[in-house]
């Protein structure tokens, strides 16, 4: 459960991203939605096949890190 308002987390910690893939096993989809209506001002990046990201290798992840 997520409170109304995550004001204090968006202000202390500087950009947010949400990162989610569609077809994750563990967390729903529709969950997102969520996240973004607390987080209005995070970039959103939707990934198609990888699941709940238990991969050995993201380089997607790597790259978004380094460019911070």
């Amino acid at each position: 459960m997520l409170p109304s308002s995550l004001e204090k987390f968006t202000k202390q910690g500087g950009k947010i991203y949400l990162l989610h893939s569609k077809d994750d096993p563990v967390v729903p989809f529709a969950h997102l939605a969520k996240y973004q209506q607390v987080l209005p001002n995070a970039k959103t990046i939707i990934f198609e096949d990888r699941k709940h990201f238990n991969q050995e290798t993201f380089p997607e992840i790597t790259e978004l890190i380094k460019s911070i």
